[in-house]
């Protein structure tokens, strides 16, 4: 069976762009803005605050040196 590209696309960029959505896949991007210091400082130490209280729940396995897993 020959498929015409141009027409598959046509009928299925609508189902594409749903199924990309809802898979997060085509999401808004991160910032490109460059944070400043003390922004930086607040992120990272509320980043931290998250790594321990998951690690405390019990949420966050240690696989490895550089691995993890984390049950939501």
């Amino acid at each position: 069976m020959k498929v015409e590209y141009k027409q598959y696309v046509s009928e299925n960029r609508s189902k594409f762009i749903i199924e990309m959505l809802s898979l997060g896949d085509m999401g808004k991007l991160p910032s490109r803005r460059k944070r400043d210091e003390e922004e930086e400082r607040l992120l990272t130490y509320l980043d931290s605050l998250r790594w321990k209280r998951l690690e405390k729940e019990g949420k966050l396995i240690y696989l490895g040196n550089r691995m993890y897993k984390i049950k939501l």
